[in-house]
């Protein structure tokens, strides 16, 4: 079993999505947008490398 997020960056909005492959068969498990404000690069740096909602848990592979 593989768990495999798939990420399409952006410096304001980042889209994701995490399916999981079980022998030959996948199953979505989510997606989303990650969104955060024009001005503010610090908050930006952080959402895109450690604001996750905390569901998926990804390891080095």
């Amino acid at each position: 079993m593989a768990i495999i997020l798939g990420i399409d960056p952006g410096s304001r909005v980042t889209g994701y999505g995490v399916i999981r492959q079980v022998g030959r068969q996948l199953s979505y498990l989510g997606s989303g947008c990650i969104r955060t404000k024009v001005d503010d690069l610090p908050s930006r740096l952080k959402a895109h490398l450690c604001g996750r909602d905390g569901n998926h848990h990804p390891v080095p592979a």
